[in-house]
């Protein structure tokens, strides 16, 4: 999770101008560097995004599981809930 956050940070800086400091001391390799930044940015958010999906899919089954458990019934994917209070 923290390189997660350091990529973000890195690619968002890399969106900013760059100061005459840095372009004094990186010069042409600090466009290759702020591509790469962006690149690897997006490649990890696609990454995290994957990995929400399939907690939240693994949420989903746990839960269902569970209703199965408890109500002693087998409930299909979707289908609404029949317990009562």
């Amino acid at each position: 999770m923290a390189a997660l956050a350091l990529m973000a940070g890195a690619a968002m800086g890399a969106l900013l101008p760059r100061s005459r400091t840095e372009e004094e001391t990186l010069g042409g390799a600090g466009g290759e560097l702020a591509r790469q930044a962006r690149q690897t940015g997006g490649e990890l958010a696609e990454k995290a995004s994957r990995v929400a999906e399939r907690a939240v899919q693994a949420g989903k089954d746990e839960a269902e599981r569970t209703l199965r458990q408890e109500t002693g019934s087998p409930q299909e994917a979707g289908s609404p809930s029949r317990m009562t209070h």
